[in-house]
């Protein structure tokens, strides 16, 4: 299981990711797939199948 989750709950998208590094490339790369119009909340592996939010929920718009 990855150590982080994103997620654009408005657009229905979600991406595990292992590094953080890996989660921004992502988020480049969402952004650009949804020319800048989304949502992007981060979570952290919180143990078993858990996540917890970290950080803020970014807008982009």
């Amino acid at each position: 299981m990855k150590k982080y989750l994103l997620t654009d709950s408005e657009a229905g998208w979600y991406k595990p990711c292992d590094t953080l590094d890996e989660a921004a490339a992502e988020v480049d790369n969402h952004i650009s797939e949804t020319d800048g119009d989304c949502t992007i909340q981060l979570f952290e592996r919180a143990g078993g199948r858990r996540y917890k939010p970290i950080g803020a929920e970014m807008t982009i718009r």
